[in-house]
């Protein structure tokens, strides 16, 4: 709490060096304006709020847990400041902050069901839903909704091969998990801005009509490549922290939330708790802050009651073994499709073919190789350097008038 009090307004000090000059300061008399609930509190043996499944678990995540706990007082305290001193200094704009509904997931999930739904219906217009990707997209959904539904709060994966639905099937379970255990939130978590902006559209479009009954934005995008001054007063305080039923981010934004000690950044840290966090190309978490990355995702699980799905059509493992001593034990990261779909969809998505060529092929050669297939319209060549790149379109203005190219 000393922490948490001391830097609610510069940010939490460093360390140890909370117990410097900081704390032998002479504090004039206050205890006469503390109620007596506040004094005898600090008597009573506090309940712990980390708890661990073995003592393996305790020893490796133990400092963490309580450093996490130290920033979730902090993220509450903060908050509650910058919103009561808003409250008090500026009412106009305090009252200009977004209210939802109780059943504001509720109401989604039955938004989204429907147009997935009226989408699957379209698709079984134009051929049989069976032996399709239209009909494998249609049980990848139909999967993750039952299982949203069933499945406990815990960590778990969806394997879903590129064209398969994953973004909104993913959705779909976080919707329906978020609703049957009163969670507040979802989170979806992706790595590049180049695709957040198209997810977070693809979900607007969806709850659109949603949001314009409430007459607030349901879907809050936020990242570092946004133009604030294009987005309405209500988008920019629901980032000031995160109070949204869906927020879109980045891996960079959540990661640097969590681990930051200023008070703006750390506003949003207690919004990760008791949600569904589903992060987007999991594979892409960077592995030089795999580490610390994978105890946060942990942490927030473990200790604060939040879903977690690792999402991403080329999984890594992330499972503990002795060459990988960071990631959860093995069975603690469950399939949401069941192995059985998992290597259905492997087999019936499956859209490239793999061949080794031979060996120093040189740059005509290998033109003259993909040139001498008259059933080939075009080829995409992925080439490690511009130099390569540009000796292979060379090679391709020599040849461009034979025949065979």
């Amino acid at each position: 709490m000393a922490y948490a009090i001391a830097g609610h307004h510069g940010g939490m000090p460093n360390g140890t060096d909370l117990f410097g000059e900081r704390m032998k300061e002479d504090i004039p008399e206050w205890e006469k304006y503390v109620p007596k609930s506040v004094l005898n509190a600090g008597r009573e043996k506090p309940s712990p709020l980390v708890r661990f499944s073995s003592q393996e678990e305790m020893h490796r995540g133990l400092g963490f847990s309580l450093a996490m706990q130290v920033r979730m007082l902090f993220s509450c305290l903060v908050d509650a400041d910058f919103l009561a001193t808003e409250a008090f200094m500026n009412p106009v704009r305090s009252k200009e902050r977004a209210c939802w509904p109780e059943n504001i997931l509720e109401r989604m999930s039955a938004v989204l069901e429907e147009y997935l739904s009226n989408k699957e219906q379209e698709a079984r217009t134009v051929q049989e839903i069976s032996g399709n990707i239209s009909g494998l997209r249609a049980r990848i959904h139909k999967r993750c909704l039952e299982q949203g539904e069933k499945l406990p709060r815990g960590v778990y994966r969806l394997d879903v091969p590129t064209g398969g639905g994953k973004t909104l099937s993913s959705l779909s379970f976080a919707l329906k998990h978020a609703c049957t255990h009163h969670l507040n939130r979802v989170i979806y978590v992706i790595p590049y801005t180049s695709i957040i902006d198209q997810t977070a559209e693809e979900f607007r479009k969806v709850f659109a009509d949603l949001s314009a009954e409430l007459g607030e934005e349901c879907v809050l995008t936020h990242h570092s490549g946004l133009a604030p001054e294009l987005d309405s007063d209500t988008i920019r305080l629901m980032s000031e922290n995160w109070d949204a039923p869906l927020i879109v981010t980045t891996g960079v934004q959540l990661f640097e939330s969590l681990f930051s000690n200023k008070p703006s950044r750390c506003r949003k840290v207690h919004r990760c708790g008791n949600a569904v966090l589903v992060f987007d190309e999991a594979q892409t978490l960077p592995s030089g802050l795999l580490s610390p990355c994978l105890e946060a995702m942990k942490c927030m699980n473990r200790d604060y009651g939040s879903t977690l799905v690792l999402c991403t059509a080329t999984q890594p493992s992330f499972e503990r073994n002795d060459d990988f001593p960071i990631g959860w034990k093995q069975g603690d990261v469950q399939s949401l499709l069941g192995e059985t779909l998992e290597r259905e969809l492997k087999t019936n998505m499956r859209r490239v073919k793999v061949v080794r060529l031979p060996e120093h092929l040189s740059c005509p050669e290998l033109v003259t190789h993909y040139g001498a297939a008259k059933e080939r319209n075009s080829v995409l060549m992925i080439v490690n350097t511009t130099r390569h790149a540009q000796e292979l379109y060379k090679s391709m203005r020599a040849i461009a008038d034979d025949d065979s190219f």
